[in-house]
């Protein structure tokens, strides 16, 4: 079974940070919010390619996806953000379950 790969933006091709002012790359960032999932959520829940976004406090946004297993892909529960500075993820308990909560209608309606 052949895996879908999302394309790489810079920052994941060099592995590297797009700029010294911005050290966490969008793989890192990814990283982050996979191990926040597993750990505080669901092992079902994985990040997906982040999308930079620019102004005061520079963050990767990183979309959450809901999969389960003999389905994949489930569909979106959510979004963390990161900071692309210090790497802190500004997730907080009601952000957590709201994803959460997502990803369970999610599941519901695969039910109907």
């Amino acid at each position: 079974m052949a895996a879908t790969i999302p394309p790489l933006d810079s920052a994941q091709v060099t592995d590297g940070p797009i700029s010294p002012e911005l050290p966490i790359t969008a793989f890192r960032a990814q990283q982050l919010v996979n191990v926040l999932m597993t750990m505080e959520v669901s092992s079902q829940m994985l990040s997906h390619a982040p999308e930079l976004v620019l102004g005061e406090r520079p963050c990767w946004a990183v979309p959450v996806l809901f999969t389960l297993p003999g389905i994949g892909l489930v569909g979106q529960a959510g979004t963390i953000l990161v900071d692309a500075h210090t790497g802190e993820v500004l997730a907080d308990s009601q952000t957590l379950r709201e994803i959460a909560e997502n990803a369970k209608r999610l599941a519901e309606r695969l039910a109907l």
